[in-house]
């Protein structure tokens, strides 16, 4: 896991409204079998390094996808609380942690879908991050 995934992941884990629906169900990529919903997912989909003058700064602008998840057309709620929880803990936030220092966070992009095969529904956002590595 990067460094910025583990500060994203200690962000969620520090807000309350996150936590009170999904508990610690926040996971890298894939969700495991049988879990319980709702539940969130994150991805890193790019991140762009900045260079300058032969030397690399540290500042990166990545785009991450977060995924909240619910079971079932029923549970579609659930996912879309959940989505409104990630985003109230992460739009414009700022922090620090032991490996990266983020300047601020940004929604850019936000999908509802629903897939009958497996019967799940899911709120996915993506998301700008910009942030200075150690």
């Amino acid at each position: 896991m990067s460094s910025i995934e583990k500060a994203l992941y200690a962000r969620l884990q520090s807000v309350a409204a996150v936590t009170d629906l999904v508990s610690t169900r926040v996971f890298p990529v894939t969700l495991p079998q049988n879990i319980t919903y709702p539940c969130v997912s994150y991805q890193i989909i790019s991140a762009q390094r900045r260079s300058v003058f032969g030397r690399d700064t540290g500042d990166v602008r990545a785009r991450i996808q977060i995924d909240s998840w619910g079971e079932k057309v029923a549970s579609a709620a659930g996912a879309r609380v959940t989505a409104e929880a990630v985003r109230g803990a992460l739009q414009r936030w700022s922090g620090a942690s032991a490996d990266v220092t983020i300047s601020a966070i940004f929604l850019e992009d936000e999908r509802h879908e629903y897939d009958d095969k497996t019967g799940l529904y899911r709120v996915s956002q993506d998301y700008f991050v910009w942030y200075k590595e150690s």
